[in-house]
């Protein structure tokens, strides 16, 4: 928390390194010649534009603290909507095997979540240290059940082409 902004904006670490990156990224393709745009990109310009549009109709509504809050949800919004892009970027010019780092890291995730499910269901005792009671929940290395969910939905979203794609040529479904 930054000492001259209200207490409900924080600006966490990670938000800083996204920035951090994304503008290194931003400096290489202005030194290179012009690409073909990243998948979603005219969607999330629509999406961001909407999204800027609603806290500009509603900025005389809302109190000045409230306001700034949601202004820098709406940086922070962007800045991970251009890591996207950024990822994208580096995937097509460098030939990063960026789906399989995702893959391992999604496998990865997995097979702690059911280790930790399989060995410590019940970390109800991690209570008194101020986190929530997780009695028989997978929540991996996060200790957020619904976070690891979500990155392992992403894995599943991730991998569920591939799986199709052989299922559909032995033709046992479609």
């Amino acid at each position: 928390q930054l000492p001259f902004l209200p207490a409900s904006i924080r600006i966490q670490p990670l938000d800083i390194a996204i920035l951090l990156f994304n503008l290194s990224v931003v400096f290489n393709i202005f030194k290179q010649k012009p690409r073909e745009k990243p998948l979603f990109f005219r969607e999330s310009l629509i999406f961001l534009f909407f999204a800027a549009l609603s806290l500009l109709i509603n900025a005389f509504q809302i109190p000045f603290s409230d306001l700034l809050s949601a202004l820098f949800y709406l940086v922070r919004l962007v800045n991970y909507f251009g890591f996207y892009f950024a990822l994208s970027f580096l995937q097509t010019k460098q030939k990063i095997p960026l789906l399989r780092y995702l893959f391992y890291s999604g496998l990865t995730i997995g097979v702690f979540s059911l280790l930790q499910y399989l060995l410590v269901p019940d970390m109800r005792f991690l209570f008194s240290s101020g986190w929530d009671e997780h009695y028989f929940r997978a929540i991996g290395t996060f200790f957020d059940p619904a976070f690891n969910g979500l990155l392992l939905v992403l894995t599943l979203i991730l991998v569920l082409p591939k799986i199709l794609e052989k299922v559909d040529k032995k033709n046992m479904i479609f």
